[in-house]
């Protein structure tokens, strides 16, 4: 009788084991990231998150949603970023993405942006206020790395169009000692990638730029 117990329990337990205890963990994981689904989130804080730098300002003139798939994110529609100085625009954006650490999900204050992905965009450089653009990297500097995807460049000369850097993908990494950017795109029919790196050694920058074109 002992053994036909113990029998028993281990069949239950092996049932518990491949069975119950899988299914468990996956419903109390799929409902952990899902519940965010049900918070409002403002959007003048997400603008301040985004631009953390006293020289640009951020207005997100689409919804804020949360999205758990594929990994959680807050996604956001129609974003303008603009210089502050002269109100001069910089960049728009129709899809970002604010990806969100896995960790403190339930506590939306909280909440730990890994990285920042703004898709569909266009910016417009007018070279002839170029100490605008320099400007903007004297100020507070938001370290959260930016991915920059099918995008579009375009160089002006105050209202006198010069050309476009069209299919432009670019990753920026920033930190206290060090800044670092890639961008890959297409130029006057060519293909063309810019490497720039910033870097504080002994108190003094030591700034690089890389510059290919296939032809």
């Amino acid at each position: 009788n002992i053994i036909n117990i113990f029998k028993k329990i281990n069949i239950k337990l092996k049932k518990f084991l491949f069975y119950h205890l899988p299914a468990s963990i996956i419903f109390f994981t799929f409902l952990y990231i899902i519940i965010p689904t049900f918070y409002t989130y403002e959007k003048s804080k997400i603008e301040k998150i985004i631009c953390n730098n006293n020289n640009i300002t951020c207005i997100i003139n689409g919804p804020v949603s949360y999205n758990f798939f594929p990994t959680p994110r807050i996604k956001l529609k129609n974003l303008a970023i603009n210089i502050s100085s002269g109100n001069t625009k910089l960049l728009v954006a129709k899809d970002i993405s604010l990806k969100l650490s896995i960790k403190n999900l339930l506590a939306k204050d909280k909440h730990k942006i890994n990285n920042i992905i703004l898709s569909d965009f266009e910016s417009i450089i007018n070279l002839k206020k170029i100490n605008n653009y320099k400007n903007i990297f004297k100020s507070k500097i938001n370290y959260i790395p930016i991915k920059f995807t099918k995008g579009k460049i375009s160089l002006y000369d105050e209202k006198n169009y010069i050309a476009s850097i069209t299919d432009v993908n670019s990753i920026i990494n920033l930190s206290k000692s060090s800044s670092e950017a890639e961008l890959k795109g297409k130029f006057l029919n060519d293909n063309i990638v810019i490497n720039f790196s910033n870097k504080i050694k002994e108190d003094k920058p030591n700034t690089q730029i890389e510059l290919k074109m296939k032809n």
